[in-house]
C-alpha cells in the first residue's frame, strides 16, 4: 500500500554497516544504573532534574529500540506490530522490557487508562500482573501527556524521531507536539472538520475529561493560524474525526540515507527508517 515500508527497504537498512553499529550500541543499555540510588532526602529541584533525566532517557530508549525491533521483525500487519511490541524484549538496568512495558509501565503509569492500550497491550503482558512487579524501576513519577507526540513505534502517522535532552525536554516535547499537529492533522475549513490520527482518540482522556477540555488543551498545541479553524471544528458536533487513512496527506518522503525523495519514488514515510538513517548518518 502507498506509504508502507517494504522488506527491501528494511533489508537495505539492516545491511548497512552504520546500522549495525547502532544495533551494537543497544548493548550499552544493560549498564544503565538507577539515578535515584543514594542516601539522603532529595530536594524538589533534584527530583525535577531526575524526572527530566528519566523522561529523556526513556523516550530515546523507546524510539531507538523501536527502530531496532522494526528492522529485526519487519512487521507488515497490525498483528505483527502488536507482537513486536509485546515480545521483543531488551535488558535495561537488570530488567527485561518490551516496548509495550516501556510505554505503559514506565512512561504512562500516572496518565489516565487508555482502553485500547489496555486491550491491545497491557492485558497480554501476563508477568507484569504479578503483585511483586507492580513497581517498575525508573518509571516516571509524573503524568506527561505530551509523550504521545514523541514516541514512534514505526507506524506511518507517528511523530518524527528526535534525540531528547534532559535540560531541554520540556521545550522539545512542546515543539514535537506542535510538529505532530502540523504534519499529522488535517483541517477542512469548508466543512469545519478536523481529521486526526486514531491514537488521539486512544489517549483523549490525557487531555481532559470532556470534549470542551480536550479542545482547550489541543488548541494550545496547534499553530496560531489554525487555532480558530480548529475551534470551529470543535463546535461542529461531527467536526472531530479520527482516521487511519491520514498517511495519504502531509508527509515528507525520505530514502534510506535520510535524504528527501519524490513521493512514490521508493522512499519511506516518517518512521523508524528515517530515524535510523539519521542516527546512522550521525
Amino acid at each position: 500500500a502507498d506509504g508502507a515500508v517494504t522488506r527491501a527497504e528494511l533489508d537495505a537498512v539492516a545491511a548497512d554497516e552504520r546500522w549495525r553499529a547502532v544495533a551494537a550500541d543497544t548493548a550499552v543499555l544493560a549498564s544503565v544504573t538507577d539515578w535515584t540510588a543514594g542516601g539522603g532526602a532529595a530536594s524538589d529541584d533534584d527530583k525535577a532534574r531526575v524526572e527530566r533525566e528519566k523522561g529523556a532517557f526513556w523516550l530515546n530508549v523507546y524510539n531507538t529500540l523501536a527502530m531496532h525491533a522494526n528492522v529485526l521483525v519487519r512487521p507488515q500487519t497490525l498483528r505483527e506490530r502488536q507482537c513486536m511490541q509485546l515480545y521483543c524484549q531488551y535488558a535495561i538496568a537488570g530488567e527485561k522490557y518490551s516496548l509495550a512495558e516501556i510505554l505503559l509501565w514506565v512512561l504512562r503509569p500516572h496518565l489516565p487508562e487508555s482502553r485500547p492500550y489496555e486491550r491491545l497491550l497491557r492485558e497480554q503482558v501476563d508477568w507484569r500482573k504479578k503483585p511483586d512487579k507492580e513497581s517498575v524501576p525508573l518509571a516516571l513519577n509524573t503524568a506527561e501527556a505530551l509523550v504521545t507526540f514523541a514516541l514512534n513505534s514505526g507506524v506511518p502517522d507517528g511523530p518524527t524521531v528526535v534525540a531528547y535532552h534532559p535540560d531541554k525536554i520540556t521545550q522539545q516535547l512542546k515543539r514535537s507536539a506542535r510538529a505532530y499537529f502540523r504534519h499529522r492533522v488535517r483541517i477542512d475549513a469548508a466543512t469545519h472538520t478536523c481529521y486526526m490520527p486514531r491514537v488521539l482518540q486512544w489517549v483523549r482522556d490525557d487531555f481532559g475529561s470532556n470534549r470542551a477540555e480536550f479542545i482547550a488543551e489541543i488548541k494550545c498545541l496547534i499553530d496560531a493560524d489554525l487555532e480558530k479553524a480548529f475551534v470551529a471544528c470543535g463546535d461542529n458536533p461531527a467536526g472531530l474525526q479520527h482516521t487511519y487513512a491520514d498517511q495519504d496527506f502531509g508527509y515528507t518522503w525520505y530514502d534510506v540515507n535520510g535524504k528527501k525523495a519524490a513521493a512514490g519514488g521508493g522512499g519511506v514515510r516518517h518512521g523508524p527508517l528515517k530515524a535510523a538513517a539519521r542516527f546512522c548518518a550521525e
